[in-house]
């Protein structure tokens, strides 16, 4: 029986040497591992810091877009922590979790600038909560829609109340004309319980001097919140053509229903998700997106250095090799990428890889 078998040291010497020394090696391996793991957070919150020196200052129309989150979902129940059950139901039936979190106001600005805001048109968010990430690119931005689906009707009920304290807000503030629409402007079939739209009519005053060229002297656009599977919209996602797609969910496999839907997105959209989407990917579905360098951004879990989300680009799936089109060829142009550009590493920098579409083998 070994030395530091249970009852056999004495009253004396409770711990013999040799216990004492393994006792010694598993303190110093600690708190060796506790110095690296601070050394390495230190590290992240400095080049975190730099990132946000560089970010440059806020202008007056961020500053009022972020009073207008305070006051509005200062007066909105936050998500409780456990869902009740037919939400949990509802998740299990679209094989996504109901882990929650929200991405901070200053990560959807930093969202912003990595996914170029000021250059998309329609904004989808999958899973998009008490929808605090698309009322606030909806009011700070100049998307001519932004589009919300959340699964869980409790978090649907309290975005539909943000909803209602948003427009409240700008009836009070007059920033805009915002105004709740209480019919579909499209036929979906999707019962009036289940949508929330609200319009907003926006002098060109209103848009940051890098969007004019994009509005009229009145421009309308539409905030849309859907209580649904993401599946079951999949006609509404194709027609609405988002030019950049949140998907800030967690699935243990990827639904073949998402992943249909996500097959319907235009070739150039650019896509940021919580969970890696080639590992996830089903695979009786051709994987249809070029992997871009991801980033990290800081959301309610992660609020000093950020939480790192993955960044796609959606890309042509063809059978056979063939030229680009002209349309194709010009958005390449505009990233500064010549057509039928070989991309060697998926990691390359995002100007490397852009929306470049490889030629694909049969």
């Amino acid at each position: 029986m070994g030395v530091c078998s249970s009852g056999m040291s004495s009253p004396a010497n409770k711990n013999p040497p040799r216990c004492r020394s393994e006792m010694e090696k598993g303190t110093k391996a600690r708190k060796n591992e506790a110095n690296e793991d601070a050394q390495t957070k230190a590290k992240e919150k400095l080049w975190f810091d730099k990132k946000r020196s560089d970010f440059g200052p806020i202008s007056s129309k961020d500053k009022m877009t972020l009073d207008m989150l305070r006051v509005v979902y200062g007066a909105v129940k936050e998500v409780p922590k456990r869902a009740k059950e037919n939400d949990r139901k509802a998740a299990n039936e679209a094989g996504t979790q109901l882990t929650y979190g929200e991405i901070d106001p200053r990560g959807v600005m930093m969202m912003a600038k990595n996914l170029s805001f000021k250059d998309a048109d329609v904004l989808l968010d999958i899973g998009s909560g008490r929808g605090r990430v698309a009322v606030q690119a909806f009011d700070q931005y100049s998307f001519s829609r932004v589009i919300g689906v959340e699964v869980a009707r409790e978090r649907f009920d309290l975005c539909e109340n943000a909803v209602d304290c948003y427009v409240k807000y700008h009836k009070t503030h007059n920033r805009f004309a915002v105004e709740r629409l209480r019919e579909m402007p499209h036929e979906y079939g999707i019962p009036k319980k289940d949508f929330v739209i609200v319009e907003a009519t926006r002098p060109v005053s209103s848009v940051s001097s890098e969007e004019v060229s994009k509005c009229t002297s009145n421009s309308k656009s539409t905030l849309e919140f859907y209580r649904s599977d993401i599946g079951a919209l999949r006609e509404l996602v194709a027609d609405a053509k988002p030019t950049v797609v949140l998907m800030d969910m967690a699935f243990p496999s990827m639904p073949e229903s998402l992943a249909s839907v996500l097959n319907t997105l235009p070739f150039g959209t650019r896509i940021l998700t919580y969970e890696n989407l080639a590992k996830k990917w089903p695979e009786s579905v051709e994987f249809p997106f070029s992997s871009v360098d991801g980033d990290r951004f800081l959301t309610s879990w992660e609020t000093e250095v950020g939480h790192y989300f993955f960044k796609w680009v959606k890309k042509r799936v063809s059978n056979r090799k063939r030229a680009l089109c002209e349309e194709d060829a010009k958005e390449l142009a505009d990233f500064g990428i010549a057509p039928h550009t070989e991309v060697s590493s998926p990691q390359q920098p995002r100007k490397k890889v852009a929306t470049a579409i490889l030629q694909q083998e049969a």
